[in-house]
Order: C-alpha cells, then structure tokens, then sequence
C-alpha cells in the first residue's frame, strides 16, 4: 500500500480557486499518473499541499518546508507533483531535485490527473486571468468530459 501526497501549483490552487477535483478523481478512478495504483486499491491520499509560489528566492528551502510534514506526519512515500506544477512550474525539476536528496526514500512522480494538453491549459488559466467575470470552474467545464 502506496501513502501519497500532492503537491499542487499554489498560484493555480490560491489564486485561481482550483479545487484539486481533476486531481483527486483521476486517483480515485485511478487514472492518468495514478493508474500504476489500479492494482493497488489499498493505496490512499494522506496529505495535499501547495508549492509556495512564484517567483522566489527561496523555492528549494520552501519546498521542503511544505513535503516535510507530509513525509513525518502523514507518512507519504510517494509525492505526486500536479499535472498543472509539471506544466507551469519553473522549479518543478529542482524541487523534485531536493525532495529526491532530502527524503531518497520517497518517490517523486510527475503528474496527477489525465493530462490537459499544454495549450489548453494556458489558454483556460489566461481566460481566468483576464476575464473576472468566471473562475476557473466554467474554464475547466468546457473542456471536462461529462460523468
């Protein structure tokens, strides 16, 4: 049994309301970078926490601040970066870097949820930015395949 924890863009999860749904329904269905648990149906989330943002002179420090009571308290093994951090994120690779060099017994996996193409995901987060009159929820409804 896998203990996981997610690792999310804190700008995406703060600042433009992500609820972390695509995240969180890809490991229940176990899809997407969750799907190596689909033997695995004992595996669970304990713990989610967001990057602290950029830019920053002191990301590395900062990451560790915010993997260090999901590794000690809640016992992950395996840290998920979101799918959103591994296409956005400027330090993603030296996070995953650091993480890696403090905790070598955690795995650092790139990617949650059934991955948004690129493009698309720029153009939904610029429409969010540009255009207060919705959120990030009627951006993501456009493109979500209905249940």
């Amino acid at each position: 049994m896998k203990k996981i924890a997610i690792m999310s863009c804190g700008n995406v999860k703060n600042e433009l309301s992500c609820s972390a749904v695509g995240c969180f329904k890809s490991f229940n269905n176990r899809k997407g970078m969750f799907e190596r648990y689909k033997e695995d149906q004992e595996s669970q989330i304990v713990g989610f926490a967001t990057c602290a943002g950029c830019p920053t002179l002191y990301a590395l420090e900062k990451i560790l601040k915010k993997v260090k009571p999901l590794v000690e308290l809640s016992k992950a093994d395996t840290i998920h970066f979101s799918s959103c951090m591994v296409k956005l994120c400027p330090f993603v690779k030296k996070y995953k870097s650091i993480i890696n060099a403090t905790y070598p017994h955690v795995e650092v996996v790139m990617g949650t949820d059934e991955s948004t193409p690129l493009e698309t995901m720029k153009i939904m987060l610029k429409n969010v930015l540009i255009d207060d009159s919705h959120g990030i929820t009627e951006e993501f409804k456009k493109y979500l395949p209905a249940d």
